[in-house]
């Protein structure tokens, strides 16, 4: 995850590093007031995910800016909990928070990945996802290598999607239940089971990112240049 803020924070186009420094603090104190602002408005499903996403920044900045955003995930997430508390929520409700502090947790691994992968190519460098390879006809001389820990993030994030997408269709169908009748049995076992494989597809991908041996080069030949990442 080093390798990932370092490659994102000096991929940003900024003079100097107080510049940088000044972009990075936008992210944790827009994901804080998003979380306020959820709460006022009653989006739970948002001020969750808001925790999630301002913990996974945390952590990912852990090894730049230190743990200096850590009391505000602290405090958030101690807000969250007090409300749900105050509300007397339900299994399935703590179920679904958590499902969505996940979805912000990962996501952020998305944008990462989005934003490094976007300014790689706008600076004109070649890129190579974990487990790829590619052929080049000419001499290569920048090629820009994915980290593992952003495309582990991004199958995890696609796992808890699944799973969170088939958790909230099926407290939907279980609202009609009645108008279904005798066939929302069948459309509950569907959807989850339907939304459980594909998670567990997605989880399992993910963990093949992080097995990967992180190796990682080119090499030239007269026919041209071919890249690796393993």
């Amino acid at each position: 995850m080093a390798v990932v803020v370092s490659r994102l924070y000096y991929s940003l186009d900024a003079s100097d590093d107080s510049s940088r420094l000044l972009l990075w603090m936008v992210v944790p104190i827009a994901l804080t007031i998003v979380g306020l602002l959820a709460t006022r408005g009653n989006r739970i499903e948002v001020k969750w995910a808001a925790v999630g996403a301002l913990w996974a920044f945390v952590i990912a900045a852990a090894w730049s800016l230190g743990f200096f955003f850590a009391p505000a995930a602290i405090l958030l997430l101690a807000s969250g909990v007090v409300e749900a508390h105050a509300r007397g929520t339900r299994l399935w409700n703590g179920f679904s928070a958590l499902l969505w502090t996940l979805e912000g947790l990962f996501g952020l691994a998305v944008a990462m990945l989005a934003v490094l992968v976007s300014s790689e190519l706008l600076a004109g460098r070649y890129v190579v996802f974990p487990g790829q390879t590619r052929e080049f006809s000419t001499f290569v001389a920048s090629v820009a290598f994915i980290p593992e820990a952003l495309t582990f993030g991004a199958w995890m994030f696609v796992s808890v999607s699944s799973v969170l997408a088939a958790w909230h269709m099926t407290r939907v169908v279980w609202g009609k239940r009645n108008r279904l009748q005798s066939v929302a049995w069948s459309y509950v076992a569907v959807i989850l089971l339907s939304g459980i494989l594909l998670g567990a597809f997605s989880a399992r991908r993910a963990v093949g990112e992080l097995r990967r041996s992180g190796g990682s080069g080119c090499y030239s030949s007269g026919a041209g240049t071919t890249c690796w990442s393993h």
